[in-house]
């Protein structure tokens, strides 16, 4: 039979109903812990944990959430944290055990993970903006190019009523009205020989 207080002692934790083994060794591993203060023994085997009468387990009243976690923490020194868990939640549960390690390495982790964010949220942002500003571009570059179409395209589509437009591309025709040679001049897209018209 192990002494008391030996490190292999098998400890058996109630965590918010739910149960958890590991070693006495497990939980002494961060000495400064209050898991350590918990189960560390005085020289008559005592700790300082609650014991369920019922069951003999030390209990935690705690979400059970997050304590494997913690176990694996102390065991391994690396942080298990699945998906499905918060790593802000982890973060209390650690601060509230005092694991410093533990909860040192989360802060940062959690910092990393918001600058990688923010990051990416303003490479997102300025990816947008390129993006509207050249939607934009080339939208001014389709109207431009529409209004140049319809301009060369004048002098035909508007052939019945140029006596009326004002536009710059006909008023040197203008003195060939009274004569009406206009429209037959105009069709033949020839503006230097007017005069030998009909």
């Amino acid at each position: 039979m192990a002494k008391q207080g030996s490190v292999n002692d098998i400890i058996k934790i109630c965590v918010g109903g739910q149960d958890f083994k590991t070693t006495r060794g497990t939980l002494m591993s961060d000495q400064n812990s209050m898991l350590a203060k918990m189960f560390e023994s005085d020289l008559l085997g005592r700790v300082a944990a609650a014991r369920d009468p019922d069951t003999g387990a030390y209990f935690i009243d705690r979400s059970p959430k997050y304590f494997e976690s913690i176990l694996n923490f102390l065991r391994t020194g690396e942080i298990e944290c699945p998906c499905c868990l918060d790593k802000k939640f982890l973060l209390q549960e650690a601060e509230y055990y005092g694991i410093e390690g533990m909860a040192d390495k989360i802060r940062k982790e959690i910092e990393s993970k918001e600058a990688l964010d923010a990051h990416m949220q303003k490479h997102c942002e300025e990816q947008n903006c390129i993006q509207q500003c050249c939607q934009n571009y080339l939208s001014q570059i389709a109207d431009f190019s529409k209004r140049q179409v319809e301009s060369a395209s004048q002098p035909f589509i508007l052939n019945s009523n140029l006596p009326n437009h004002p536009g710059e591309h006909f008023h040197h025709y203008q003195p060939q009205q009274q004569h009406g040679h206009f429209h037959g001049h105009l069709c033949h897209g020839n503006h230097h020989h007017h005069h030998h018209g009909n």
